[in-house]
């Protein structure tokens, strides 16, 4: 029987293998790089970013979500932030937010046009797929907020189904429910949300 071929940095399928800088505790790098598979079966923390993509619509704060693809191997078909990622092994934090922006929304956006909002790690036992594994991860919060039009977004749909405009309010209610099927936590989300709200305060005292 013949095997195909698996070339070097690809999976046997032809797709391309991420390779995942393994982290301590705080933040800073082991010197040890694992396969994305090997590290979510050997619980190892990793890095991640998360954008929250936002807009003000009639004076109320929206955030734009994206529904997963059912073929992802975590949380098919849940709520997620505008984009997220694992950071490739090399890349920093808001290299790998501007890559996934592209790459999953199509939006072509700057170092600069990202807002640092914080970093959090999080642990849970991942169930939603066909295997169940321990993912450890070291988030990297953003927030963008320049304008977006949403008719012209490009989704890749390898990851993203479809996205759609919610207002703040309603989805912080709505991750609070056990059956919300937002990936996301309610806990992550207040955070944001405070986050989001002071520093638009803020712009607004400013321009006063």
């Amino acid at each position: 029987m013949d095997f195909p071929e698996q070339k070097p940095g690809m999976d046997i399928g032809g797709n391309k293998l991420e390779k995942l800088e393994i982290l301590q505790e705080d933040g800073s790098k082991t010197g040890v790089v694992m396969e994305r598979y090997e590290a979510h079966m050997a619980g190892a923390l990793h890095g991640v970013i998360r954008v929250y993509v936002t807009r003000i619509r009639e004076g109320h704060l929206e955030f734009l979500i994206q529904k997963r693809s059912r073929s992802k191997a975590s949380y098919p078909g849940y709520y997620d932030t505008a984009c997220a990622g694992h950071i490739d092994a090399g890349d920093c934090a808001v290299q790998t937010a501007v890559r996934e922006m592209k790459e999953e929304l199509g939006i072509t956006a700057q170092p600069g046009d990202l807002t640092y909002l914080f970093c959090q790690s999080n642990d849970w036992l991942e169930t939603s797929g066909e295997k169940a594994f321990t993912d450890y991860e070291r988030d990297t919060i953003f927030w963008y907020q320049k304008p977006v039009i949403t008719e012209k977004l490009v989704l890749q749909k390898e990851e993203v189904e479809s996205v759609a405009w919610y207002d703040a309010g309603e989805l912080e209610i709505w991750a609070k429910r056990k059956d919300s099927h937002i990936s996301f936590t309610s806990r992550e989300f207040a955070r944001v949300l405070s986050k989001i709200n002071n520093l638009l305060r803020q712009a607004e005292k400013k321009e006063s």
